[in-house]
């Protein structure tokens, strides 16, 4: 595969860029200083748009994190408090767990909605598998609602790689 930046030896012309930086914000970032600078765009010369440049990456932490380390263990809390295995995981091949997670997430964008209140009334999502026990709905805190949808996620891509395996 060839780099889209090398001209190939097909096509001798190297790409147009996308955009035009100033000589004097290219020194600032090869200088080290980042910031919000004007640009001009290449199809677009009237037309200036105004776009933050870093002079390195900006830090993310795709690796792991508090967020990741919450969805495992709530995977784990499933599985050890719950009594979800992964051969139970098995028998839910109609998407249950995946809509379970969507029922998560869509209660932390709707924590107001969707809040359930011991010995009252509650929603459930629309989402919420119709084979699954109402009981079984138990909203939290917006985050984590997310945390429990994560670890849902996660054991639904785990069931489709099994069904994957044995050819399913």
């Amino acid at each position: 595969m060839t780099n889209p930046e090398t001209p190939s030896p097909k096509n001798k012309m190297a790409p147009s860029p996308v955009a035009y930086i100033a000589p004097d914000i290219f020194e600032r970032l090869k200088a080290g200083q980042g910031g919000m600078f004007p640009i001009s765009n290449s199809k677009f010369r009237d037309e200036e748009l105004t776009v933050p440049l870093y002079a390195e990456a900006p830090q993310t932490n795709l690796a792991g994190g508090q967020a990741l380390a919450d969805i495992a263990a709530e995977r784990r809390r499933q599985i050890e408090t719950e009594g979800w295995s992964t051969a139970r995981d098995d028998e839910h091949t109609n998407g249950e767990l995946a809509l379970a997670a969507g029922s998560y997430c869509e209660s932390a964008a709707r924590s107001k909605l969707l809040a359930r209140k011991p010995g009252g009334a509650f929603a459930v999502p629309k989402l919420w598998p119709l084979s699954w026990s109402r009981d079984w709905w138990k909203p939290k805190s917006p985050r984590q609602d997310l945390v429990r949808a994560g670890a849902l996620i996660i054991a639904e891509i785990e069931r489709l790689d099994r069904a994957a395996a044995r050819g399913n």
